[in-house]
């Protein structure tokens, strides 16, 4: 028994209300600036209603369709582990198979320098949400989309190790210096616990970004100056987003007793 259940959660939120009908989400890990940007790239339209929890009518949106599939689109989730693994057992209890987040990362090697766009090809458990949902030592994402991410053009992504962490004001020289020792290339909030939730919620799940910051060295390289590569990573979303409801549509067409329980 859980305490507090999204079913019944969910069950007060919509009652005498119409569940949205989404084939996927995407997540923005990012402020006002950044889920601007990735909105204006993707095409979005507000739904007017607020789906998730945290989440307001003005932050939830539509992007345009997309191989005949509705996309939910959340902006300004950047509230790290905690906030994401909320969302992510809501959208499973919505029957939402496919998430994608759109986030922004800080390097600590000098092979992914400020701009380069990657994707978590695993997550170190170096948060505390995390592992309330696994007792391994790195989370992954989804195999599917982590195939079609892989396949895109090399110059579009590169894989990463990612680590994630709560406390952004205690990435200090030492701390930082310990994940890199753990094979970390990149570090963020949310990657792990969402990977983590999203296999106990049996949904398919990708973190995708660009590198911000660089955090190794003496020196901190600033996220000034991202709104070039911001677009690029929301575009991206968009052509691996394509590309993984064809293949979920292809499946359907397949198996017309696809699944709707996420558990």
């Amino acid at each position: 028994m859980r305490y507090i259940d999204p079913c019944n959660i969910l069950n007060a939120r919509f009652e005498g209300k119409e569940r949205p009908d989404w084939d996927a989400v995407i997540l923005i890990f990012r402020d006002a600036r950044g889920s601007a940007i990735v909105k204006e790239a993707l095409g979005c339209r507000g739904y007017g209603e607020r789906v998730l929890c945290g989440t307001e009518a003005a932050y939830t949106h539509e992007m345009r369709r997309t191989n005949n599939k509705t996309v939910g689109v959340i902006e300004q989730c950047i509230w790290g582990g905690p906030q994401i693994s909320i969302l992510v057992e809501e959208i499973s209890e919505l029957g939402i198979g496919i998430a994608i987040g759109i986030g922004a990362c800080g390097s600590t090697v000098p092979r992914l320098p400020k701009g380069t766009q990657v994707y978590a090809t695993r997550s170190l458990t170096t948060d505390g949400t995390s592992k309330m949902y696994t007792s391994k030592e790195f989370t992954i994402p989804s195999k599917g989309l982590a195939q079609i991410a892989e396949s895109l053009d090399s110059k579009k992504l590169s894989a990463a190790t990612a680590a994630s962490v709560d406390a952004v004001y205690q990435e200090t020289k030492e701390f930082v210096d310990s994940l890199i020792g753990l094979g970390t290339e990149i570090i963020n909030m949310e990657s792990s616990a969402f990977y983590a939730a999203s296999v106990v919620c049996n949904i398919e799940s990708l973190w995708i970004g660009h590198v911000s910051d660089c955090i190794s060295g003496d020196k901190w390289e600033e996220w000034n100056n991202i709104e070039d590569m911001t677009r690029e990573s929301a575009l991206v979303c968009r052509d691996l987003l394509a590309r993984a409801l064809s293949e979920t549509h292809a499946n359907d067409a397949m198996q017309p007793e696809a699944r709707t329980s996420r558990r």
